[in-house]
């Protein structure tokens, strides 16, 4: 059994490890969400790549936005 000290100690560092696995998580979403793919697919392979990597946190939503980017020839 353990003493509540110990308890409370060890739950201190518990919450320590999510609070910042939330900040790198939140990071990591962020630098996705502004790189460009070349199609949906390879953005949902990123994004679960990254889930992955989680460990107190699963992705439950997502939203891809297509942006047409207008090719021209300038000359």
């Amino acid at each position: 059994m353990q003493s509540k000290a110990r308890r409370k100690s060890d739950l201190g560092k518990l919450s320590q490890k999510v609070t910042k696995s939330e900040e790198k998580s939140k990071s990591e979403l962020k630098k996705l969400s502004q790189e460009k793919f070349a199609c949906e697919a390879d953005a949902i392979k990123a994004l679960t790549k990254l889930s992955k990597q989680f460990k107190y946190y699963q992705i439950e939503n997502s939203q891809i936005s297509s942006f047409l980017t207008n090719l021209r020839n300038v000359g």
